[in-house]
């Protein structure tokens, strides 16, 4: 499926949010990992890819950007 299929199933299987919805759910992902529960994960994570040094590395959303090639690191 492509990624505009297998979220249109998502929906129709499951919830569709609604725009308050999308905005609770987009502000909690931005900092999951940040101070929370996740962030002995993310550490692991960190040093898993040799990361350990990198502070500007806080949150889940960070480190995914960093996989991906989409991080700047200045």
């Amino acid at each position: 499926m492509s990624d505009e299929e297998l979220v249109e199933w998502c929906f129709a299987n499951g919830l569709r949010p609604n725009p308050m919805q999308r905005r609770i759910w987009n502000g909690f992902s931005e900092k999951f990992g940040w101070r929370d529960m996740a962030t002995s994960a993310i550490e692991t994570f960190k040093e898993e890819d040799g990361l350990e040094k990198r502070e500007d590395i806080l949150t889940a959303l960070d480190l995914i950007d960093e996989q991906e090639g989409l991080l700047q690191n200045d």
